[in-house]
């Protein structure tokens, strides 16, 4: 699955575990190709605190809250089930940088040239 998001906006990223057993998430990207624990245990790991959360409900529903993007997020997110032994749900984060619309209009210029 592949999730985009602005630069300073919120992205979930989805995670449907098929058994209610604990989940991990982990993360790589180019930058840091080793995978980093982000949750495990039920415990959001330090590091991610601040902008992490996750979105749990009774029917196995564990998605990864980050807010607010940053462009350092963009990378490969795993939703493991069964504490981190069982099926993987794997998760490409692509964050982009918001455009700018510049406000400024064309105007045309008209030249009366006196004969």
């Amino acid at each position: 699955m592949q999730v985009e998001a602005v630069v300073g906006d919120r992205a979930r990223l989805p995670c449907r575990a098929e058994t209610r057993a604990e989940v991990d998430w982990q993360f790589r990207n180019a930058t840091h190709p080793d995978l980093m624990y982000v949750w495990n245990r039920n415990t959001m790991v330090n590091g991610y605190m601040e902008r992490f959360t996750i979105e749990t409900n009774a029917v196995g529903t564990y998605n990864l809250i980050i807010f607010p993007v940053q462009m350092n997020d963009s990378g490969i997110y795993d939703c493991i089930e069964d504490g981190g032994f069982g099926t993987v749900h794997a998760v490409k984060l692509n964050v982009k940088l918001r455009k700018c619309i510049s406000s400024l209009h064309r105007s045309e210029i008209v030249f009366n040239i006196a004969a």
